[in-house]
């Protein structure tokens, strides 16, 4: 039984790991879309989400 709890925490923090790096994408993405954005503006287009 030990074991199988030290697996699930070891899978959660691998879980959050990649939250982390996922959440650091989205952040970086969000930056070039609002530079997209800008330049979205001045074409006319619509930015899609």
């Amino acid at each position: 039984m030990h074991d199988l709890t030290v697996i699930i925490e070891a899978e959660q923090q691998g879980v959050v790991l990649s939250e982390r790096i996922h959440a650091r994408k989205l952040a970086c993405g969000r930056e070039k879309l609002q530079r997209n954005e800008r330049s979205a503006m001045k074409s006319g287009e619509e930015t899609v989400f």
